[in-house]
């Protein structure tokens, strides 16, 4: 979040009145500051934007009962806190990182009052913890939904363990684990795949022992002299008992779900049936996953091609939830596939920006010996962070935009794959004789370019995102079901969009009486239908 984010407003004015409209959220927050510069609050929010995806804080907003007014301040008071900032944000008493520049302060005058826009960016690996005073262990924050909340002391040793210039978490060398801790038939499967893939490659001819040396699954450290397995080699290849010896809180859980359904109707987990290693859930889960997708029959050269451009989207999905995962923290690889949508949740936070990582070019890798080890068999190529190849794919198949997200407590990073195609008839099953306007659900390209501008906080007017809303609900969906489709959250549906298109009678609720009925859906009206 930073100052160029105001530049798809035509002036700061209609900037605020935006994120006033918003209230406050995970990237915007709102300080009063008649009382003097508010410190106490200020700095807690800096922090938590510095230690998360970065974010706008507004001096000069009143908050009461909820709602948000733009009193202002006078422009000597203004001046006066700009300056306050500036001396309190190089004193390293007062907070650990300057992070801004004189383009990321706007001084603004709305409505005949002064305000301060600071624009807090997000802080690098190499900068993070941001805290708050002089003690990183007990003033150092992030964002959660609307709130700063305090990080917790395993939290802060991650932050400080990542800072360091090479990173590679998972060449430890593990004490008390041996060759016997892993699976042979899982290194005899990843060796064939390899020789399969590149016959002629030196490494085809070593032992074990040597192969797995040349991938670092089994190291040596040169200044004691130790030697053994490394964490990527047991998680790896391991027995699925060494590495919950090593790591108890180690799972890869893989749910289907119905429509409708709140309970899986399969799944595949850690059920003694199977090694639970990271090679065995490639080989077992990713089919699976990618049996959604239609197989083509395509000829290049003599050889057969039986892969899209999305089978790779998944493939590339499925190994970086495996390399980028924090596996020293308290979570778990997760994949839920639901009829409209795949997500993939992996412990840790990003080590890069969102906007790096649609960009593309730039990978930082937690694990880059399981990097190397997936790219020996294919899986996985080792320039760029692969969102080019998962956005890419999804685009071709004409699913919808990929969604990367960050919760807390616990840290995951969670990518959204929606699996809706507004070009045939999965979503709609409308049978009124209006109905036959939804049929084709409108140009898939319009619920693309919503998503992507709700991805990079962009404003989207009501006339867009309503006839979106028209075309998807042309049968009964929830306001939960929507957000999945569009990107929204479920609040700002609920609080902001919902109410007015049943007030101007463009979609109705299937609950005409109780309103706040946890149950509710909504349907396009035939106003609604004739306005698209």
């Amino acid at each position: 979040m930073i100052a160029s984010d105001t530049t798809q407003y035509k002036t700061i004015k209609e900037y605020l009145d935006w994120l006033i409209a918003e209230k406050e959220t995970a990237c915007v927050e709102f300080k009063y500051g008649k009382g003097g510069f508010p410190h106490k609050e200020f700095w807690p929010s800096y922090s938590s934007f510095a230690n998360s995806e970065g974010g706008v804080i507004i001096i000069g907003v009143k908050e009461k009962n909820g709602c948000f007014f733009p009193e202002g301040l006078s422009a000597e008071t203004v001046n006066h806190y700009e300056k306050i900032f500036w001396d309190s944000v190089n004193d390293p008493n007062q907070v650990s990182r300057k992070l801004m520049t004189n383009n990321d302060v706007i001084k603004t005058e709305y409505n005949g009052n002064y305000f301060l826009i600071f624009f807090i960016p997000r802080a690098t690996r190499e900068e993070r913890p941001v805290y708050v005073g002089q003690n990183p262990m007990r003033s150092i924050y992030r964002r959660n939904a609307s709130g700063d909340y305090l990080c917790k002391e395993w939290e802060v040793a991650i932050m400080l363990a990542e800072q360091r210039p090479k990173l590679a978490m998972d060449i430890e060398i593990l004490e008390g684990f041996t060759i016997d801790d892993l699976d042979k038939e899982s290194i005899r499967g990843f060796r064939q795949m390899f020789m399969t893939l590149k016959p002629t490659h030196p490494w085809t001819e070593d032992d074990d022992i040597t192969l797995l040396r040349h991938m670092k699954a089994y190291g040596k450290d040169r200044i004691s002299g130790k030697e053994g397995l490394t964490l990527s080699g047991l998680l790896m290849f391991g027995k699925y008992d060494s590495i919950t010896d090593a790591i108890p809180q180690f799972m890869i859980d893989y749910r289907e779900y119905g429509p409708y359904s709140e309970r899986w109707s399969d799944r595949i987990y850690n059920d003694g049936t199977w090694e639970s290693n990271l090679y065995q859930a490639y080989r077992k889960i990713l089919p699976r996953i990618q049996s959604i997708l239609p197989v083509p029959f395509r000829l290049e050269g003599n050889e057969r091609v039986d892969e899209t451009k999305a089978h790779k989207a998944l493939r590339e999905a499925f190994v970086n939830l495996c390399i980028h995962a924090s596996y020293q923290s308290d979570s778990k690889l997760l994949i839920l596939k639901y009829p409209d949508r795949i997500i993939f949740s992996n412990p840790g936070t990003m080590l890069i920006s969102k906007e790096q990582y649609y960009s593309g070019g730039e990978s930082i890798c937690r694990n880059p010996s399981l990097q190397t080890m997936f790219s020996m068999i294919g899986a996985v190529e080792k320039a760029g962070s692969g969102a080019d190849t998962i956005v890419q794919g999804w685009n071709e198949a004409k699913f919808g935009t990929p969604i990367i997200s960050e919760r807390s407590e616990p840290n995951k990073v969670e990518l959204m794959l929606p699996i809706i195609s507004l070009t045939d008839n999965s979503v709609s099953k409308g049978d009124s004789k209006g109905d036959s306007k939804g049929d084709s659900k409108g140009d898939s390209k319009s619920l693309q370019k919503i998503r992507e501008k709700i991805s990079k906080r962009k404003k989207v007017p009501y006339e867009e995102s309503s006839k979106i809303i028209i075309e998807l609900c042309y049968d009964w969906l929830s306001t939960q079901e929507l957000a999945n489709k569009i990107g929204y959250s479920v609040s700002h549906l609920k609080n902001k969009i919902i109410p007015r298109m049943v007030s101007d009678g463009f979609i109705e609720p299937f609950d005409k009486i109780s309103s706040t009925n946890p149950e509710q859906k909504y349907r396009s009206t035939e106003k609604g239908k004739r306005n698209i």
